[in-house]
């Protein structure tokens, strides 16, 4: 398990188990979790995401007033995996308010994202598969997102992008609400 500037960003990896069979894996065990993490999640939806093409970017994408916790995997279909963008919007969190985290994530790992903060990713190869376990229910009503290239944040993403939705494309810059 890694952590980073933003505490309650984590990182983790699954234990595989082997034997003359092949293998098993579980992916996510809430008691185990909460045991090394002291965070209770709570599994509300889960939901796949293939991506046909390298440099696709999804996101970044969060929601106002309903919150969503998140544990995302980059499923090992993929070869070079994903990379992540976190930027936390908690106001409350004022050493990690407005910062942006963001790295490779390698296939099979899995990240937990905090309610409250902001995510995306960018595919690295084709035919990436992403899975979300999430914590809260989606209300398109409070869905909201911050352009992939927003000055305010001026995020680095590896590679151009190939493929991006019009949403994700037509996001307003932030603005910090005062």
């Amino acid at each position: 398990m890694n952590t980073n500037e933003m505490e309650d960003v984590i990182e983790f990896f699954p234990r595989i188990h082997t034997d003359e069979r092949g293998s098993s894996i579980s992916v996510f065990d809430r008691n185990k979790f909460q045991e090394i993490t002291g965070i209770d999640f709570q599994l509300d939806q889960e939901y796949v995401a293939h991506n046909l093409h390298a440099r696709t970017i999804r996101g970044i994408h969060y929601q106002k007033f309903i919150q969503q916790a998140k544990i995302v995997r980059c499923e090992p279909d993929s070869s070079l995996g994903i990379f992540i963008v976190i930027i936390d919007l908690r106001e409350y969190e004022w050493q990690t308010f407005l910062k942006v985290y963001s790295k490779a994530l390698i296939p099979g790992s899995l990240i937990y994202v905090p309610k409250g903060c902001a995510f995306g990713y960018q595919t690295l190869d084709d035919n990436t598969t992403v899975r979300y376990l999430i914590e809260g229910s989606y209300e398109k009503n409070y869905a909201c997102g911050i352009r992939y290239n927003d000055p305010f944040f001026n995020i680095q993403w590896p590679f151009a992008p190939s493929v991006i939705s019009k949403q994700d494309l037509n996001w307003e810059d932030y603005k910090i609400k005062i």
